[in-house]
């Protein structure tokens, strides 16, 4: 879910970065956000994408520790 987060802002600073120093025009409810800046999406991309990068080396760690203890146990089960 964070990954699709993260290339949804990365799209959107994508498209700001196009438009040149315009900011997005994003519709809220609330008065007071208005339109994002490019760097306020910029920055929450780039800590979703860190936070992803993050998540996914730690899951890998876990996936090739867990082979190589399965791989163990057959050893010493032979």
């Amino acid at each position: 879910m964070k990954s699709i987060f993260t290339w949804l802002l990365l799209g959107l600073w994508a498209i700001h970065s196009i438009q040149e120093d315009t900011p997005i025009p994003i519709e809220f409810n609330l008065p007071s956000l208005g339109a994002l800046n490019g760097s306020v999406v910029l920055a929450v991309a780039g800590f979703l994408l860190i936070w992803n990068l993050a998540t996914e080396f730690r899951l890998g760690k876990a996936r090739i520790i867990a082979w190589y203890n399965k791989e163990e146990k057959q050893e010493e089960a032979e």
